[in-house]
């Protein structure tokens, strides 16, 4: 197809310009090499340290302006030049230049999983696998509710494909916008040198308002869905459109260390509580475009030097597959290993992702660029052929292996649904906590547990009924009593509060309780400012209105609980223990001045903290005594020394019955303690409503 059989053979397009040429954007341009390292290094060290570089994020970012402004600028070079824009030449060149090396990745990835991982993996991964391979990860992402900015244990090896999935949707979609929106242009008597400008400013000015407007409402799903960031790739296009450039040799120096700079800025100094992408994502978009439109300036004391550097166009080079193979290696090592990536393991890491990326640049993406078939001189229909052949191999290959998989993990999570539900329906007779009761037979250390490891992570309480990710809006479900003189209860806190929430509600329906949740997930009922540990902006906005809500409503009693700082096993220093206690027991204070009492209910132990990084997992692979932990978290829940500071607060601390004598098994009475590394399941605190229940005698 081109423009002008769109356009009609009475009103052919003339070969004409788009906008001054830059006089270089159809050859190299070191400049946007050296963008592109710069953007898979930022991606890279986030992935890696995500606490240091928070902001390394925003390497995406940069990537999308930089795809924006070169495929706007080949498909004005090339309506210049001929005056037709051939469809099916531009889509064979993205598929000779993205599929093979991607679909590589994905192949292997599915190929590891089906044999190196446990099963309790397989849904997850290889369902994303699958996505991935259709170029729609990013929407799979958003439905899911995936907060990407959050630091996840569950993050799948080919998570990272959401940024490939957009670019490839901006591929399919922008050549035929641009092309039909200058066709209709041409109608309305605007000028050829104003109509891509106005094409592709629509397209700006309405993404980034729903970007803005969509980031403020959910920020987790804005960050993955496609109209939010289609504003990124046009204002690279619009610096395409307006051949933009900065002729001044000394502003032009200036403005090239003042673009890095603020995207290395951005690396350091954003973070997974920012607002994104938002109007904050204009930063490191303009920032990029500052470097682009400065190319390389000549002075002896600008980038010149840094921009040229062999390494750093070398990172370029490599930064598609350095880019596609980094994650998968940063996420299956520790999970093979069973353990998480020490210091030396990361840097070595990051020899190994740079290594495979040239590899996979030299051997997969060149090859396949450089092959007979697919030279430029080949003919267009054979190319065609050949690029559809090598997509279509490619696909069924992936698929093959995914597929089986994913069939397998789904009839066994079925017939553990089953047994789960068996389980319930008994009232978790004889298991878990239940096992130690008079009447019953010592549990058999088998491999069958409930529920089944397969399934674990979806037993877990409150899912609907927590706040998520940056969203700071009060949700509240209530539990139990229906009656109107029933005695008013509030569960407040962040999931690890919400996991108690089975055993209570079988509390509340024996003693005419009613039950109001206030929970966010990662953020506990504090009064700490906003940039203190463990306290963002979101979870300050979000803890206002649950004060709020109960200071209004003033409860007869009040549950709190919140998740241990030393997720990652170092005990939280002293300062920092009594600064989290000292912001909690504020609220407390508020609370039972308020004339509420109020419980605490302290934190459960948790398998990371203790070394075991994936419970279920260990539960399929090994004997279940294998499969325990010692317990660690006595100097990092700042609870206790919260209760201390707020008269007549009460503590129930139920870790006895989670382990015996310092250690904690993933397994009690057939039952699966634990969901994940640190969240237990609904099943086991379902069996805990007697000791529980116990503990409460005098409420």
């Amino acid at each position: 197809m081109s423009i002008q059989s769109i356009q009609g053979a009475s009103a052919p397009l003339r070969p004409r310009r788009f906008a001054p040429k830059t006089g270089g954007d159809s050859k190299f341009r070191p400049e946007i090499q050296a963008l592109r390292a710069l953007a898979v290094t930022a991606v890279l060290l986030y992935h890696l340290w995500p606490k240091t570089f928070s902001g390394g994020y925003i390497g995406v970012d940069v990537f999308l302006v930089i795809s924006g402004y070169l495929i706007s600028a080949h498909i004005q070079r090339e309506i210049q030049s001929t005056g037709t824009f051939r469809f099916r030449r531009f889509y064979m060149r993205r598929v000779r230049r993205l599929l093979p090396a991607a679909l590589l990745v994905l192949a292997v990835v599915a190929v590891v999983t089906i044999l190196l991982i446990p099963m309790t993996y397989w849904k997850d991964w290889l369902g994303q696998v699958v996505s991935s391979l259709f170029y729609v990860e990013n929407w799979y992402l958003a439905l899911s509710s995936t907060d990407y900015l959050a630091a996840s244990a569950n993050a799948s090896p080919v998570q990272h494909f959401w940024s490939l999935s957009l670019e490839e949707q901006f591929y399919l979609l922008w050549p035929i916008w641009l092309v039909f929106g200058l066709w209709a242009l041409s109608k309305t008597g605007l000028s050829r040198r104003n109509q891509p400008i106005w094409t592709i400013g629509i397209a700006l000015i309405a993404s980034l308002g729903y970007s803005i407007w969509f980031t403020n409402v959910s920020a987790a799903e804005a960050y993955f869905v496609t109209p939010t960031r289609i504003w990124e790739f046009a204002a690279g296009g619009i610096a395409a459109a307006i051949g933009l450039r900065i002729r001044n040799r000394f502003v032009a120096g200036l403005a090239s260390w003042c673009g890095l700079a603020v995207i290395a800025a951005c690396v350091i100094t954003l973070s997974g509580a920012t607002p994104f992408p938002g109007w904050i994502a204009l930063i490191p978009v303009a920032s990029t475009l500052l470097v682009i439109a400065a190319g390389v300036p000549a002075q002896w004391w600008s980038t010149q030097w840094l921009i040229r550097f062999r390494i750093t166009q070398w990172l370029g080079a490599i930064s598609y597959s350095l880019y596609l193979w980094h994650w998968p290696l940063i996420v299956i090592i520790p999970v093979i290993a069973g353990s998480p990536l020490t210091g030396p393991q990361r840097l070595g890491l990051i020899a190994l992702s740079a290594a495979a990326g040239w590899a996979s640049k030299r051997y997969v993406e060149d090859r396949f660029r450089q092959t007979p078939n697919f030279a430029a001189g080949a003919k267009p229909v054979r190319r065609a052929l050949v690029g559809l052949r090598v997509a279509l191999i490619g696909s069924i290959a992936v698929a093959a292996v995914a597929l089986p998989g994913l069939a397998a993990t789904t009839q066994r999570s079925s017939e553990a649904e089953i047994a789960l539900a068996d389980a319930q329906a008994s009232d978790f007779l004889c298991l878990g906590w239940n096992a130690a009761q008079p009447g019953c037979a010592p549990a058999a250390n088998t491999s069958s547990v409930i529920p089944d490891p397969i399934i674990a992570q979806r037993d877990v309480a409150t899912v609907d009924c927590a706040q998520r990710g940056a969203r700071t809006k009060l949700l509240t479900c209530e539990f139990g009593s229906k009656g109107d003189n029933a005695v008013s209860v509030v569960l407040a806190g962040d999931s690890h509060a919400g996991q108690w929430l089975p055993a209570l509600e079988n509390i509340a329906l024996a003693r005419n309780w009613k039950i109001t949740t206030l929970l966010k997930t990662g953020c506990r009922l504090t009064q700490a400012p906003a940039g203190t540990l463990a306290v963002d902006a979101n979870c300050a906005l979000w803890n206002q209105s649950a004060q709020d809500w109960i200071m209004s409503h003033t409860p007869d009693l009040v549950f709190v609980s919140g998740r241990s700082s030393s997720a990652d096993g170092i005990p939280t220093a002293e300062v920092d223990l009594r600064a989290q206690a000292n912001g909690i027991a504020n609220a407390w204070r508020s609370v039972t001045a308020n004339g509420s009492s109020l419980i605490a209910l302290a934190e459960t132990p948790q398998p990371v903290v203790g070394g075991l990084t994936d419970p279920g997992a260990c539960v399929l692979a090994h004997d279940q005594s294998q499969c325990t932990f010692r317990e660690g978290l006595e100097t990092s829940d700042p609870q206790p020394l919260a209760a201390e500071m707020v008269p007549g607060v009460s503590l129930i601390d139920l870790s006895d019955e989670f382990c015996i004598d310092g250690y904690c098994p993933a397994v009690v009475g057939s039952i699966l303690v634990y969901a994940d590394n640190n969240h237990t399941t609904a099943s086991f605190m379902q069996t805990l409503t007697v000791p529980l229940g116990r503990a409460l005698t005098d409420f």
